[in-house]
């Protein structure tokens, strides 16, 4: 193995904060509000040769501040962005309320606007919205109510209406 594959093997998955900033359709000061208001904390990288670590984004960090970024330069503010995301995290209780009825509505509510949205969801937030865990390998897509499920990744989901 040469000294150039070596450095290629240790650098970092995922994407350098600074360098998605620089290419995302919102300005520097949405993106940071973005970062916030949907709970992302990028990790600290240090590269090879490198004196300072660097704030990274995780593949699955990227995809999510993707897609709400592209929401934010389409219009739609980061307040509304952050009244789609603010769901129950955990799945402890949330297959027992959805299996007793109770909370249908805000359920619904949470995936119309999860499709409009086409914001990704984690597997809490499906299991939540869907009232069952789901379980698909990453690529796969799974059909319940209507509504397609599609895994992108570790703990990225996406919601999209089944048309008859």
């Amino acid at each position: 193995m040469t000294d150039t594959s070596a450095a290629i093997e240790a650098l970092p998955s995922g994407q350098r904060l600074s360098e998605w900033i620089e290419a995302a359709p919102i300005g520097k000061t949405a993106s940071y509000e973005l970062l916030k208001a949907l709970g992302i904390t990028p990790t600290k990288a240090r590269f090879p040769g490198s004196a300072a670590a660097v704030s990274m984004l995780t593949p699955e960090q990227v995809v999510i501040m993707d897609a709400a970024a592209e929401q934010v330069a389409a219009g739609r503010s980061i307040a509304e962005l952050t009244a789609i995301t603010a769901r129950p995290r955990t799945t402890a209780n949330a297959t027992d309320e959805a299996q007793s009825g109770a909370a249908l509505l805000p359920r619904l509510e949470a995936a119309e606007r999860a499709i409009a949205s086409g914001l990704p969801l984690t597997t809490a937030e499906v299991a939540w919205i869907l009232g069952v865990k789901p379980g698909a390998t990453i690529g796969s897509t799974i059909a319940r109510g209507g509504i397609a499920i599609t895994h992108h990744g570790a703990d990225v989901w996406s919601l999209a209406r089944i048309k008859p």
